[in-house]
């Protein structure tokens, strides 16, 4: 029996431009998150044979030579150990684009891992581990060598596992547009291959897949990296057994320091009566100091929302929270009153609710919307009277 732990899309050194000033700490966190990945590895109790990292390790093909130092002694620690590390290049630091780090650094990769450069898969590197001999198999995306299909490769090598490292597309996965540099492969023709374990990268939520004997498993990001469905929630390690003749076994150790939350607020339900208590619900039901949250208010509410003055109070209560107002401001009992003023806030609310009657698409519905939000934030506390 081996055990191997699983990691891809690691994306180190990722932009996080929607973290803003939290940006830095949180690519600190990736760097942080593969340290610990490698801690586990080294730990005796947990019996790691192997590791292998199924694509972009990296967030481009041509990342600071500060961070590919810091990638390789992280894997250096295993090599040093006696655990090997296979790599297949994915899409976002692909080998075959201009100055890849694995095309500038390939001394250095090769002296502490076996990194796939093939543009079709095939045998990478054969291993003894734990008494068993083991063969990996992969390939790195390469522009007017890679040609599909990717998925005819077969277990050819002497040994008794054979396991596959892909950055690929399954043809399960729905609602994905193929991209040039996508390796799409299915699992009718995987089942094909003779693998016993298919280590893939490229979706960011953890999946397992069965093709004939064959195990296929994306093992997800260990970090939400974006605010979309696919990073949200908790977040894990992959730690495989694999033994010849069975189904290969999957393992999953909660890992991720910080939580990437996707959250609505619906004003038209939820009772809420003041902005106050809109402030203490969130922070009552949705923060947390290690959330990463995207939180979007819909509906309608009495009072009116000020998002900017909102955000502000709420920083201190999230890791990092991007507020979206998606609040129906014209439907405000508040706005409403307002608009029976005789006052300049009164003929501002007015005139913009005909400016709201008038559009004739959203665009001009949402420019209308938008006005009416600085008209409020501008004349909230003097109605001009």
């Amino acid at each position: 029996m081996v055990r191997i732990l699983h990691l891809a899309d690691i994306h180190l050194g990722a932009a996080f431009t929607a973290l803003g000033e939290h940006a830095t700490e949180r690519r600190r966190d990736l760097q942080n998150a593969l340290s610990r990945a490698v801690d586990y590895a080294l730990d005796a109790r947990h019996h790691i044979h192997a590791v292998v990292i199924a694509g972009d390790l990296f967030d481009t093909a041509t990342p600071p030579n500060a961070l590919v130092d810091d990638a390789l002694q992280e894997i250096g620690r295993l090599a040093q150990a006696g655990l090997p590390t296979i790599i297949a290049p994915g899409n976002h630091d692909a080998l075959g684009m201009p100055h890849s780090v694995y095309n500038q650094r390939a001394a250095d990769f090769a002296r502490v891992a076996h990194v796939a450069t093939s543009p079709t898969p095939e045998l990478i590197t054969c291993v003894t581990l734990a008494g068993t001999r083991v063969a990996f198999y992969g390939m790195a995306w390469q522009p007017h060598l890679s040609q599909p299909p990717y998925d005819a490769f077969r277990a050819t090598a002497p040994a008794e596992l054979h396991i596959a490292v892909l950055h690929a597309t399954l043809d399960t996965a729905q609602g994905l547009e193929l991209h040039s540099r996508d390796v799409p492969v299915s699992l009718a023709r995987l089942a094909e291959t003779g693998m016993d374990y298919i280590a893939l990268g490229h979706i960011h939520r953890y999946q397992k897949h069965t093709a004939g004997r064959t195990v296929v498993v994306y093992p997800g990001t260990i970090e939400g990296l974006r605010f979309t469905a696919g990073e949200t929630g908790e977040r894990c390690l992959a730690i495989v057994e694999v033994r010849a003749g069975q189904p290969a076994t999957v393992e999953r150790i909660p890992w991720n320091r910080r939580t990437v939350a996707l959250e609505t607020v619906d004003l038209s339900t939820r009772g809420l009566e003041t902005a106050d208590e809109l402030a203490r619900y969130i922070r009552e039901h949705l923060a947390g100091e290690e959330r990463i949250t995207r939180l979007r208010l819909q509906g309608t509410a009495p009072f009116v929302v000020d998002a900017e003055a909102l955000q502000e109070r709420l920083q201190d209560a999230f890791f990092a929270l991007d507020l979206i107002d998606e609040s129906d401001a014209f439907q405000s009992h508040e706005v409403l009153a307002w608009a029976d003023e005789p006052t300049i806030r009164g003929a501002c609310v007015r005139r913009l609710q005909q400016k709201l009657e008038d559009a004739t698409d959203d665009t001009e519905r949402q420019k209308a919307e938008l006005a009416l939000k600085l008209v409020v934030r501008a004349l909230a506390g003097d109605p001009g009277r």
